[in-house]
């Protein structure tokens, strides 16, 4: 199956807050992109979902609107992450994310990540 995403992904462990509704959860990402993020929880949001993100990026915090676009189950069918895209991202936090990930690349585990995601 080809790779359909528009930009490369890097592993890259952050805290996120998500807003779902009335709820809140907190979580960390286990990649990270300019098109979207894949959160680790456990959270009950489904797929299709519009959710409100912030994000903790070397200390800086931006927000982000997503929606999730699928969700990963271990084998007994409990929820380990979901894949979220981007919909809403102002310029301002378009160019922290955009410094966060170049940053991360150069170091040692982003850059195995990352040209490893690029093959």
């Amino acid at each position: 199956m080809p790779n359909r995403r528009k930009h490369p992904r890097l592993r890259f462990d952050i805290a996120i807050d998500i807003e779902s509704g009335h709820s809140l959860y907190s979580a960390r990402t286990r990649d990270v992109s300019e098109g979207g993020v894949f959160v680790k929880t456990r959270a009950p949001i489904k797929v299709g979902t519009e959710i409100h993100l912030r994000l903790n990026l070397n200390g800086e915090h931006i927000a982000a609107m997503g929606e999730v676009m699928w969700q990963l189950d271990d084998s007994s069918g409990r929820r380990v992450g979901i894949g979220v895209q981007f919909t809403s991202l102002s310029p301002y936090a378009r160019e922290v994310l955009r410094r966060a990930l170049q940053a991360h690349i150069h170091a040692p585990e982003g850059a195995e990540y990352f040209e490893a995601a690029m093959r």
